[in-house]
């Protein structure tokens, strides 16, 4: 069920005014990189969890020893709620992490382990198995919060979604299109799920790099197959938190996802520039990534009311 009054604190919602927008489209940004504390959209999901497990008994401050694994922003932020709420925490990362965002979560009084096997999630999720595993033979209390594959985190990012529809219906638009980064899903199903309510023919457009086109091996294997061949091979890419492989995300729905559009390496800096000199929006990779997939979009519809997401801040990645 959906939480309507989840509220961590209203983002800005603000229309792309200075960069030119083809076929009198308008480009709506729902800036997360305002989010308080750690700017990024993750602060709404752990702003949830931590007060959640701590009602329902399964996180004792002073007691239990927490855990989380990320390829992308979620660590910065489980990493503060832990100092926050008293907790020890283990953060596990692959080796590819900004050193910006290690020292982030470092700053916030978290152990980090970075994964060195060379198989990327699959890679962090063994060894936080492994620790898991000597945590335990040693009597000691533990708990994960796998925040990628739980249905509380839906919950939580939902409120974004919720405030989406507040602001829009302040701006008095109808949004047509929600164009989502295809990471482990949890933004796409929670707010895609919220506006599809409201305007049922909005179309969700995914993005995901070239290099790792997981979601569309995944939900649409025949396209994959179509687009890709059979000796397609995975390489990592800029793009942190996206084209994960190696690790099943629950919340990726094919039901919601009208098309994915797939990018090459950095062909959308350009876009992340623009962002930061014209825009004036301090912005990480995710973001220019965004604006470029709805710049695709523009070139072949007119008149349309098209909503990106700025997930994050520039300082957390390496410039």
């Amino acid at each position: 069920m959906m939480n309507e009054e989840l509220n961590t604190g209203e983002t800005p919602f603000s229309l792309l005014k200075k960069i030119p927008i083809q076929n009198n489209n308008r480009i709506w940004m729902k800036e997360e990189y305002f989010s308080s504390p750690c700017n990024t959209h993750y602060d709404r999901v752990y702003s949830y969890l931590f007060p959640h497990y701590e009602k329902i008994g399964k996180i004792i401050r002073g007691k239990t020893h927490l855990l989380e694994t990320t390829s992308g922003n979620a660590g910065t932020s489980f990493a503060w709620y832990a100092k926050s709420y008293g907790y020890k925490s283990t953060v596990f990362l692959p080796k590819e992490t900004t050193e910006s965002r290690i020292r982030k979560i470092k700053s916030y009084g978290a152990e980090v382990i970075i994964s060195e096997k060379n198989e990327y999630i699959k890679s962090v999720v063994e060894d936080l198995q492994e620790y898991l595993s000597s945590l335990k033979k040693q009597g000691k209390s533990c708990f994960c919060f796998n925040h990628s594959q739980i249905k509380e985190s839906v919950i939580a990012m939902e409120s974004c979604g919720f405030e989406i529809l507040k602001q829009a219906e302040e701006n008095n638009i109808t949004l047509d299109y929600f164009i989502s980064a295809l990471g482990n899903g949890t933004s796409l199903k929670a707010i895609g799920s919220v506006l599809k309510n409201k305007f049922p023919s909005i179309k969700i457009v995914g993005f995901e790099p070239r290099n790792a086109p997981v979601v569309l091996k995944t939900l649409f294997p025949e396209k994959f197959l179509n687009k890709f061949g059979k000796k397609f091979r995975f390489k990592r890419s800029s793009l942190v938190g996206t084209g994960v492989w190696g690790v099943k995300f629950p919340h990726l729905s094919i039901d919601l996802i009208d098309d994915i559009l797939h990018l090459k390496e950095n062909e959308w800096m350009d876009d992340l520039k623009n962002l930061w000199d014209i825009e004036k929006k301090p912005v990480g990779y995710t973001s220019g990534a965004a604006l470029w997939t709805a710049k695709q979009i523009a070139k072949t519809v007119s008149n349309k009311n098209i909503l990106i997401l700025l997930y994050d801040k520039k300082e957390f990645y390496n410039f």
